[in-house]
């Protein structure tokens, strides 16, 4: 068996989430995960993209529908996208060449398919 065999999400999902933090972090730079601020409000951005999630779900559930996929993707990897670019913060100054080509944009990923229900 080898390593590769033990992978358990795919290259769209990951990329996906990578698209996301990077998005997220150009879009609110000093105000993103990865700028410097405290654990809890970390947590108050993670907790509101976790509602973000349940709220879709519980909508779909009054309304007597199966919740949508491509929403409830969506908001799934952004909420992945905070988990992991929490853990980039946690990283430290590793991570700051990384935060750094994101920001001018060398990122080569690609947002426009996401929640399209699969891989294009």
């Amino acid at each position: 068996m080898t390593s590769s065999t033990l992978l358990v999400l795919s290259d769209l999902t990951l990329t996906a989430i990578q698209a996301e933090a990077t998005r997220a972090h150009l879009k609110h730079r000093e105000h993103s995960m990865l700028s410097p601020k405290t654990d809890e409000r970390r947590l108050a951005i993670l907790a509101e993209e976790v509602g973000e999630v349940a709220r879709e779900l519980n909508d779909a559930a009054i309304e007597g529908r199966p919740a949508d996929r491509d929403k409830l993707a969506r908001e799934l990897i952004q909420t992945g996208a905070m988990c992991a670019s929490w853990v980039e913060y946690l990283e430290g100054a590793a991570a700051q060449a990384r935060r750094q080509q994101a920001s001018e944009g060398i990122t080569g990923l690609h947002w426009d398919n996401l929640g399209s229900g699969g891989a294009q």
